[in-house]
Parts: structure tokens; C-alpha cells; sequence
């Protein structure tokens, strides 16, 4: 129906911070909408967690990752493949 269809493209949601699971690292928040990647996200250790964050959330790279962790690339990439 073209009411629907132009309905929807002007329409908006509202996200608000209780919609999110935020996760903080190295002075970032990431939120994560899914209930049950948020709870998988937090069984995992601490580096992992981060690095799956920064990599999937922030659009960093295994190096940048790396770079500013403190770690090996190869490290990064390991814990990331590992983590999921």
C-alpha cells in the first residue's frame, strides 16, 4: 500500500539508553541492542569482550585493535576468532 510505504519513510524510532546494554572500554561506550549478545558478551574475558567490541561495534581493524591494546596483531585476531 503506498500510505504504508510513505509512512515508513518518514517515519522515526526513538532509542533510548534502556534500550542498550552498554559496554565501556578504554574510555568508549558501545551499546548493544540484543539482549542475547549482550549476555554472551559478557560471559567472555575482558579481552576478548574488547576486542570484539572495538572490531565489531567500532569498525577497528585487528591492527588498530593492536595498536591501541598493546598487542600483537596475530594476539588480537586470535582472541577475536576465538571469542566467537
Amino acid at each position: 500500500d503506498v500510505g504504508d510505504y510513505l509512512v515508513s519513510q518518514f517515519a522515526t524510532a526513538d532509542n533510548y539508553s534502556t534500550d542498550f546494554q552498554i559496554f565501556t572500554l578504554n574510555g568508549l561506550s558501545v551499546g548493544v541492542e540484543n539482549d542475547l549478545l549482550s549476555e554472551a558478551l559478557r560471559e567472555l574475558p575482558d579481552k576478548k569482550r574488547e576486542i570484539l567490541l572495538l572490531f565489531y561495534f567500532m569498525d577497528m581493524s585487528d591492527s588498530e585493535i593492536a595498536d591501541l591494546l598493546k598487542l600483537n596483531r596475530s594476539t588480537v585476531y586470535r582472541h577475536r576468532t576465538s571469542g566467537l
